[in-house]
């Protein structure tokens, strides 16, 4: 288990995201590929499932597994993504919120627009963040990360839905002009993104 280097904290203060290569050794990965598959064959009471079943235009997602899958706790309890996400936040510990398995299966035109995570949580604060694992390549083409750089600094947290018509407000409020910084990642095994729950996020395809 690696920590943060000097350069990695200094990049996260920021811009409020880090992309952390050799985190963890590839057993994690081989550990948790089977877990993904079994969540599309049993998902659990919390999944969200665009097309049950389908090889192709698939989106998958399912939440809160730690509390019943053993590699989910042993990968949140043993792995160090927790020292890590303390070392980035300049914190002494780190307290677990959630979850959440997100699968993609090839040809799924399913775009997430720009959003921020924290006004979805029952809490707020400025040492929020969330730790992204990918378990199979990525890259632009097959629907990558992209954030906004230092857009969590103006302390701000916006709502995704309009109160007058109840759609998603996809538009970048003092964010517009900024560049997106792009997260590829061509090797997926022991690599990990971490970010700040404030900044403006969104998957490319």
């Amino acid at each position: 288990m690696r920590s943060l280097s000097d350069a990695e904290r200094v990049a996260f203060k920021a811009d409020g995201v880090v992309h952390v290569p050799r985190a963890f050794d590839g057993s994690w990965v081989d550990r948790m590929l089977p877990v993904a598959e079994r969540q599309l064959s049993a998902p659990s009471r919390w999944a969200n499932d665009g097309n049950p079943g389908a090889a192709r235009s698939r989106k998958f997602t399912d939440r809160n597994l730690w509390k019943d899958d053993p590699e989910i706790n042993d990968f949140i309890r043993e792995s160090g993504c927790a020292q890590l996400a303390a070392e980035a936040l300049g914190s002494a510990s780190t307290r677990f919120y959630f979850d959440h398995l997100r699968i993609k299966e090839p040809r799924t035109a399913a775009p997430t627009p720009w959003h921020q995570y924290v006004p979805y949580w029952p809490f707020m604060g400025q040492k929020i963040c969330s730790a992204w694992f990918a378990l199979t390549d990525y890259s632009v083409k097959n629907s990558s990360l992209e954030f906004v750089r230092g857009s969590h600094r103006d302390g701000k947290y916006y709502a995704h839905r309009s109160r007058s018509t109840g759609r998603m407000t996809v538009v970048l409020p003092g964010c517009a002009k900024r560049q997106a910084k792009n997260l590829p990642i061509s090797r997926p095994t022991g690599r990990i993104s971490i970010s700040l729950d404030s900044i403006w996020r969104r998957t490319t395809r």
